[in-house]
């Protein structure tokens, strides 16, 4: 972030709070006013849904130029990429809000140095344009070739999973671009170490080759379109394209396209969606949908990672992608190229591993002959002394290596002495994007210069601001007032951490003195809320699990049964238990409740419909298991003790759990051989008799 006035980090970091919290609020709504906002406050806190931001100082880089698409032109004119391209490369990879920016250095160095057959190792750090650095090298030799690629006159795409009643035999090709003219090939292979990863290139991609990028692509390329798709676990449909031939299974794959592509069509009719459309999957332009297609159209960007290609190299089913490779890397001028990101973390035997794996597959490719292979690479650190390393990992001379590495850019700064003696220096007429500048970076230099060598940096804004103001309540309200003057000339990322939490717990006593007396009301039944489990509140009481019904938002508290004493109809609650461990034998849910009866039997309409009988109400399911939910009036102690009590004035909670059905041997012997496996969550409400399950919920599958 350049310009952090544009979009100032503070306010994105209250909104971005904000709408989480509206979220959970509609999500998990809890039907007692007072309760709701207790939670809202204990989750809208540091270290439960939010951690505080953290400050990058990103490293300055010399551009090619200050005119944009002119300094642009320059480079590319320095290299053997066609001039019909240039406007292209400047609208996808260097804009921004319609304006065009200059590359930088290195990037450019990238690109010219591949262009005179050298191989690219590029080491540049977090914020550089690396991505676009290494794409460079990538685009220019495929967009060459496109340019030679036959008339395409397809304008439409189709959409083979739309057809109900397309077979597969498991052999012809009735996939994406089956009747394309030009060759398929995979043209450039992309590896990376993580799945995320593989998903972060796809939506850079996209903006290459989709949306209104594709169309100004289209219309250089005769018509035609570059392709690009992932192929690893996450890519719909079965490496075997034989199991396709299964009526059922292929209308299994047709279904699952169509769910993905309605993901698309609904995420592109969100109105000013803009780039964020490039997160999904697309279904208009050149991303591949599925492994069959990928299978029997390779595209001309492959991207995996190391355990699919090394199962690619051992079996058949991927063996015409190879193939169709091998035989197009035999023409003259053709060259292959890989690109492998994270270089750094292939060290010792796995890396080992990794070289063989990579050589393996460019000689089944042929391209370990000369002039076959072009290598475009990253890495965290690597010097001109490591080109002995490259020269063993992939087989090729170290000569034909360049490492482009981050220049030394000397940092324009002035230290400010911190903290300021007041936050009122903002509102000052003469204070310029300069000095706030300079204040931001004489505090990330006071907390490096605090900070031992053991242990990293906190450039958290809570410290910064610390740093710059001293104590202050008001630290967001004046790092907020900071940013919206600092303009420049360094550049900052700034890292947030939003997550869900685990849960919510409270305390069981209603009268509980560890409460803030803002959130009582006559209606609330429970104590104080937790963030995490514990055992007990501070005010001693046992502490449960805090629950509640998506209808009706009706409390119900959940803890582990630990011991039992059936002579006298006595439980023991505590909460001891991790959720794998929980089960419907060992886990039970409580209503609290007022001990009116009359009350009582207004509120839960069990009651009402006449569901419950002797305690039991009989469950809903279809399963032919006869299960049922205890529903029976108890005490509920402050030490967690669950007991049947012959006064009914004693009530205080209501027992809910599963179990089946006492006089049916079936149902008893279902239980006993299924309850480990079932997910022990009720899916029957007795307040508001709802039903959200008509069969229960397996682990890890819904009935």
């Amino acid at each position: 972030m350049s310009n952090l006035n544009k979009e100032n980090p503070i306010k994105l970091f209250k909104q971005m709070r904000k709408e989480f919290i509206s979220y959970y609020n509609t999500q998990f709504f809890i039907n007692n006013e007072n309760i709701l906002k207790e939670r809202e406050e204990l989750i809208d806190s540091e270290g439960v849904m939010w951690q505080s931001p953290q400050l990058e100082v990103l490293k300055q880089y010399k551009t090619v130029g200050n005119s944009g698409p002119k300094s642009n032109n320059d480079v590319f004119s320095k290299t053997n990429l066609n001039n019909k391209f240039y406007d292209y490369l400047n609208t996808s990879l260097f804009s921004s809000n319609e304006n065009t920016f200059s590359m930088y250095k290195h990037q450019a160095e990238s690109m010219i140095s591949a262009s005179k057959g050298k191989h690219i190792v590029l080491t540049t750090g977090t914020g550089s344009g690396k991505t676009e650095g290494m794409y460079l090298p990538i685009l220019e030799r495929i967009l060459n070739e496109a340019a030679t690629w036959p008339q395409n006159d397809s304008e439409t795409q189709e959409y083979w999973f739309d057809d109900d009643h397309l077979k597969f035999d498991g052999q012809t090709n009735i996939f994406q671009r089956k009747d394309e003219k030009r060759e398929s090939a995979i043209r450039c292979l992309m590896l990376f170490p993580l799945n995320a990863l593989v998903q972060d290139q796809k939506t850079r991609l996209r903006k290459l080759f989709t949306g209104e990028a594709n169309e100004l692509l289209k219309k250089l390329i005769n018509g035609n379109q570059i392709y690009f798709g992932s192929y690893n676990s996450k890519t719909p449909g079965s490496p075997n394209r034989y199991r396709f031939i299964d009526p059922n299974k292929f209308n299994d794959l047709k279904n699952e396209l169509k769910s993905i592509r309605d993901v698309y069509l609904d995420t592109k009719s969100i109105p000013d969606i803009n780039d964020d459309l490039f997160m999904v999957e697309s279904f208009i332009g050149g991303e591949m949908w599925s492994r069959p297609d990928i299978q029997f159209n390779p595209p001309d960007i492959l991207i995996s990672n190391f355990n699919m290609l090394s199962a690619m190299l051992s079996r058949d089913y991927e063996s015409n992608m190879l193939d169709s490779t091998r035989d197009w890397l035999k023409k003259d001028g053709n060259v292959f190229t890989l690109m492998v990101d994270e270089l750094h973390s292939f060290r010792g035997t796995a890396g080992t591993e990794i070289s063989y794996l990579l050589k393996r597959f460019l000689k089944r490719i042929g391209a370990d002959k000369k002039g076959k292979l072009k290598i475009v690479a990253s890495s965290a650190s690597l010097s001109d002394d490591s080109k002995t390393l490259l020269e063993e990992f992939f087989d090729v001379p170290q000569e034909e290596f360049t490492i482009i590495s981050d220049p030394k850019v000397k940092q324009d700064k002035k230290l400010v002495d911190l903290p300021l003696d007041s936050s009122k220096i903002l509102e000052d007429e003469s204070f310029t994007s300069k000095d706030a500048n300079d204040i931001v970076l004489s505090a990330v230099n006071e907390i490096k210069k605090n900070t031992d060598d053991a242990n990293p940096p906190n450039f958290s804004l809570h410290n910064i601001s610390k740093v710059i103001f001293g104590k202050n309540e008001e630290e967001l309200t004046n790092l907020e007032n900071l940013f919206s003057k600092l303009e420049g000339p360094s550049r900052f990322r700034l890292h947030y951490f939003i997550k869900s939490h685990q849960g919510i717990w409270c305390c069981i006593n209603k009268d509980c003195d560890a409460l803030d007396k803002k959130y009582k009301d006559k209606e609330r039944l429970i104590g104080k809320l937790y963030s995490s489990q514990r055992m007990r509140c501070s005010c001693g009481s046992k502490v449960f699990e805090l629950n509640y019904c998506f209808e009706c938002g009706e409390i119900v508290l959940s803890s582990n049964l630990i011991s039992e004493n059936e002579s006298i109809g006595e439980k023991f609650l505590a909460n001891n238990l991790s959720t794998d461990e929980e089960n419907y034998k060992n886990k039970i849910y409580i209503y609290p409740i007022k001990n009116d009866l009359d009350e009582l039997k207004e509120k839960f309409a069990c009651y009402k419909n006449n569901r419950v009988d002797k305690g039991v109400i009989p469950t809903t399911s279809n399963s032919e298991a006869g299960l049922e939910f205890v529903f029976i009036p108890k005490k509920l102690s402050l030490n967690g003790n669950l007991t049947t009590v012959n006064d009914l004035s004693e009530v205080n909670a209501i027992e809910f759990s599963l179990r089946a059905n006492q006089d049916d041997e079936t149902s008893v012997s279902w239980f006993e051989e299924n309850y480990k496996n079932l997910t022990p969550t009720p899916h029957y409400c007795p307040c508001c008799n709802s039903n959200s399950e008509r069969t229960f919920n397996f682990r890890g599958k819904r009935n």
